[in-house]
């Protein structure tokens, strides 16, 4: 099922009547990620702001999608399955990375990251072979970083799980800094 939702966007342009300088649209996406893709293509294209995002039907993951939430000032991971449609709340805000929730959350005080499933712990890497440089969809951040996942026990588990972009590959690394300094070895 897809993802729809009306967006709406302040234009910057004056005002006429009662349309306030805004621009909407009702949309039907893949899932939250294509949704978010849309509205940077727009804001980046024509310059136009966010404003509000109203929610229409459907999902905003598929079944297997990686997903976080804040619950408690703290960042959850989930993969999204029929327990998580169960459980779907359209006012609630979902993340398509940690980073972006992490980002999201950095004015609340003493997050930590857990998991619904096997405990693990991420540790953020660059792999420039992946950066985007000549790609135009990636635009101005084209150095990635990604986060790898570890089993407590520090037995490597997965590669690639989580993928953020930057505009330079010196805030790729400091992030990759930070990020591992901030949860050293964090349990999830």
């Amino acid at each position: 099922m897809s993802y729809k939702v009306t967006l709406e966007f302040h234009t910057g342009r004056p005002s006429y009547g009662r349309s306030r300088g805004t621009w909407s649209m009702t949309k039907e996406f893949n899932d939250l990620r294509h949704c978010n893709n849309f509205i940077k293509y727009i804001e980046r294209t024509k310059g136009y702001m966010l404003d509000e995002v109203f929610y229409e039907g459907g999902y905003p993951f598929n079944e297997g999608d990686d997903y976080w939430v804040i619950e408690d000032n703290t960042i959850v991971w989930s993969c999204w399955d029929e327990i998580s449609e169960q459980l779907f709340d359209s006012n609630r805000i979902y993340f398509t990375s940690f980073y972006d929730a992490e980002k999201y959350a950095e004015g609340m005080k003493n997050v930590k990251v857990i998991s619904l499933g096997e405990k693990f712990f991420y540790k953020a890497v660059r792999v420039p072979d992946f950066d985007m440089v000549d790609c135009p969809q990636y635009g101005e951040t084209p150095y990635g970083v990604c986060l790898d996942v570890y089993y407590e026990n520090g037995e490597f588990c997965e590669s690639g799980h989580d993928w953020s972009y930057f505009s330079t590959e010196s805030e790729a690394e400091e992030y990759v800094n930070k990020f591992n300094n901030k949860y050293k070895k964090v349990i999830q």
